[in-house]
């Protein structure tokens, strides 16, 4: 059975509601809690939170806890997708945008 996606997770988001700290991690935390489940991402966004996470034993487990309850589903970045991130990179050029944003 295919898992319908209801929506998308960035890296922001994710550090946010992760890390008690950040300055957002309440407002992730409401408004994560109201969202119908599971939210789609890539492994390229997982590589950038993981690096950003860096060595917070506490934040890493969560990480893990979070990937593994189901409630994010990690979405494939295949060559097909080559040609639109592409696309998406230059025409935000102008705006911070990364290889994990365009995925």
């Amino acid at each position: 059975m295919k898992t319908q996606v209801r929506g998308l997770i960035d890296t922001g988001a994710l550090l946010a509601l992760l890390d008690a700290d950040d300055n957002w991690h309440e407002r992730c935390v409401e408004a994560f809690s109201s969202l119908k489940l599971p939210l789609a991402t890539t492994a390229a966004v997982l590589a950038e939170l993981f690096h950003l996470l860096g060595e917070h034993p506490n934040n890493l487990n969560a990480a893990w806890k979070l990937l593994r309850s189901g409630a994010i589903c990690v979405l494939p970045i295949t060559d097909a997708d080559s040609e639109d991130l592409e696309r998406l990179m230059k025409q935000y050029a102008d705006r911070p945008m990364d290889f994990a944003d365009a995925t």
